[in-house]
């Protein structure tokens, strides 16, 4: 979807793809909901939504298996996130790279969470982020870029694995984690 507006890609479901199953670049008002199983690649393709360069965009009832992400955002603002996850990602399930992606919210999701996580070369800044009921994996920010997610807030939240957080601008409210390391990058 392709300079979209108000367009849907609903109850798509693909098994061996190479690439994306629904790429979204540079569009508005846009829903997509579906399935992704064992894609062909998963180091540069794997994903079932890559968002780049939109806005107001609605994901729901998305799953994968064995793919690289479910939702990858960026460049991208006012995206919602319901219902969706993975638990045999080989990446992270929901991943932002830091490329002043904002106003981004998930409810009652699973899987491994990343944001903004890709270094400098992307921005390093991932703002606005609203987590709500989310049974996870990990929790990463700040981990590559030492800069990452700022005025973010977690809530209902459980991540048993090992998390990389920084705790600029974060609030937590009833989460549980398992290891966790903590770094404040600012000064």
């Amino acid at each position: 979807l392709e300079a979209c507006e108000d367009s849907s890609a609903l109850e798509v479901n693909a098994t061996g793809v190479p690439k994306h199953v629904v790429s979204i670049v540079r569009s508005r008002a846009i829903e997509v909901s579906g399935y992704v199983n064992d894609p062909k690649e998963t180091v540069q393709g794997g994903y079932f939504t890559q968002i780049v360069q939109s806005s107001r965009v609605f994901i729901h009832d998305a799953r994968g298996r064995n793919e690289r992400h479910i939702v990858d955002i960026t460049a991208s603002a006012y995206v919602s996130v319901e219902r969706s996850g993975s638990f045999a990602t080989k990446n992270a399930t929901f991943t932002t790279h830091g490329a002043y992606e904002h106003d981004l919210s998930y409810d009652n999701c699973f899987g491994y969470m990343s944001f903004s996580n890709s270094g400098p070369i992307f921005g390093s800044s991932t703002r606005k982020v609203d987590v709500s009921n989310h049974d996870g994996t990990n929790l990463n920010f700040g981990q590559f870029s030492h800069q990452g997610l700022s005025d973010a807030t977690f809530r209902n939240c459980q991540f048993p694995s090992e998390s990389y957080i920084s705790l600029d601008g974060v609030k937590f409210e009833n989460c549980e984690f398992g290891a966790v390391r903590f770094a404040q990058n600012s000064n």
